[in-house]
């Protein structure tokens, strides 16, 4: 597979079709609550931004109303922000197989058979992820307990490898929702279509993951980082103040709100760049040949 030609085709197309960036927008937004009720859920970060709420976050009704609230709010964003990376997705492949121009409305309407697959798969991947990350947390509170500590130790390796777990499965939650809308199937047609294709291109599939996840990575870290300092700065000038209105504090909010509309329009960027990056991976390594059989041909 030529990388090349997969990233600078995604680039074209993505830069070409402005109109997907409002699916990635969405896509951003609907992980703006979790990141809301995460604050709520900070004692110390509540209490000194909002005063008037620390009695409030002291009480024990406070935090399961919290993680009430996150739960009915997730159980909105979540089917949302796969509806927008289903419509990404159908976007990337008319925009590659031709199209000339792309609307929200027709891809909206046209994405929602597909939505369903998506959801389901999705669903099934966070069940995955919940109970496995449950079993996880289980078994190493129980053994550092029985071990005063030890076994905890020894599993922070174990946690590293898990890094690359992650990123392996959800390049291959994109490739099936790819699989979808690129060649109408099932929902276990597409994940054993993608297990398929794994087996047969894992190791340009692995580099794709380093290139895609790593290199965008880096970068959404660097759009969302007026964000982090902020939400890091402000909690501290407020408690150390004990007031909302100091220069510092004044500045520091006023600069994230200004920088919100940037960070939402960088952010829809590079999640509409992933999506097509992998629709257009999925395009190619169905095409291709594995490397041991271009390998036998090239010695015939």
């Amino acid at each position: 597979m030529d990388f090349g030609e997969v990233l600078g085709t995604s680039w074209k197309i993505v830069w070409k079709h402005k109109v997907l960036w409002l699916f990635g927008a969405i896509v951003v937004l609907t992980g703006f609550p979790s990141l809301v009720f995460k604050f709520l859920l900070n004692p110390i970060s509540v209490s000194s931004v909002f005063p008037d709420l620390a009695e409030a976050v002291g009480q024990s009704w406070w935090r399961p109303l919290i993680l009430v609230l996150q739960i009915l709010t997730s159980a909105v964003t979540f089917p949302i922000g796969v509806w927008a990376m289903t419509a990404t997705s159908l976007g990337v492949l008319r925009a590659e197989r031709g199209a000339e121009r792309l609307s929200f409305g027709g891809i909206s309407k046209d994405s929602l058979p597909f939505f369903w697959r998506a959801l389901g798969v999705m669903g099934m991947y966070l069940a995955v992820a919940i109970l496995g990350a449950g079993v996880l947390i289980v078994v190493i509170t129980l053994l550092s307990v029985i071990t005063l500590g030890v076994a905890f130790l020894c599993m922070l390796p174990l946690m590293l490898v898990l890094i690359p777990v992650v990123y392996l499965m959800q390049a291959y939650l994109d490739m099936t929702i790819a699989s979808f809308v690129a060649d109408n199937l099932r929902v276990f047609a597409g994940i054993e279509r993608t297990w398929t294709l794994f087996k047969r291109h894992f190791g340009p599939i692995l580099l794709t993951i380093l290139i895609v996840y790593l290199g965008i990575g880096i970068l959404a870290v660097l759009v969302s980082l007026p964000f982090t300092l902020s939400s890091s700065f402000l909690p501290t000038l407020v408690l150390a103040s004990r007031s909302l209105d100091t220069p510092a504090a004044l500045v520091i909010g006023i600069g994230a709100l200004v920088y919100f509309p940037i960070f939402v329009i960088l952010s829809s960027l590079l999640t509409t760049f992933i999506r097509a990056a992998w629709v257009i991976t999925y395009l190619r390594l169905s095409v291709a040949k594995p490397a041991w059989q271009m390998g036998s041909l090239e010695n015939a």
